[in-house]
């Protein structure tokens, strides 16, 4: 019995100095900084506006023709705009994207969907990716996508990019897109 008290004793007492060693906090970043882009007009739809694909972006739009502009109407025209990122490292961001319809038969959009990263949009250079209508949705919509801070920074960071991409399939057309980035 004395035997097992005292090793219950000593295993008791040489794990109390470790325990008291806590591991140095993990810091996390504080995000201060906001910025916001806005590509196109909030317009309702009103007027052509030019998109502006990175040159990586331009090339995938070139290779699956013919491509759009902000507010063009007509299905079978894919679209894609850029946005230039200041910073690898985020604390996260949500992109909003106001589309609409480009016809009346719903199973032209039903099909659409919508890829967010660095052209040419491998796996790895993908931050996320869904569909742009489901069934049920008016003709017109707002797309509210969250993108986590770690797919946001391995994209970035780990393939040196300097453009967020964003791809939309061809019967949708785009009014504007705003990006809201949070940044330690």
């Amino acid at each position: 019995m004395k035997r097992i008290l005292m090793f219950l004793f000593l295993t008791v007492g040489l794990a109390l100095p470790a325990a008291a060693q806590a591991p140095p906090p993990i810091l996390i970043p504080t995000c201060t900084i906001t910025t916001t882009d806005v590509e196109g007009k909030m317009d309702g739809f009103a007027g052509i506006d030019p998109t502006t694909p990175s040159p990586a972006l331009l090339a995938f739009l070139n290779a699956n023709p013919p491509r759009s502009q902000f507010d063009q109407p007509g299905c079978d025209k894919h679209f894609g705009e850029s946005f230039r990122m200041c910073s690898c490292e985020t604390c996260g961001a949500r992109l909003e994207i106001r589309v609409r319809k480009c016809g009346t038969a719903p199973v032209a959009q039903n099909n659409d969907g919508y890829i967010i990263g660095v052209a040419p949009f491998l796996a790895p250079q993908r931050v996320a990716q869904g569909p742009v209508w489901v069934a049920g949705d008016p003709n017109e919509k707002t797309l509210i996508i969250n993108l986590p801070a770690a797919a946001l920074n391995q994209v970035l960071c780990g393939g040196h990019a300097s453009f967020l991409d964003v791809y939309i399939q061809d019967d949708t057309i785009v009014d504007w897109m705003r990006l809201t980035v949070q940044h330690p």
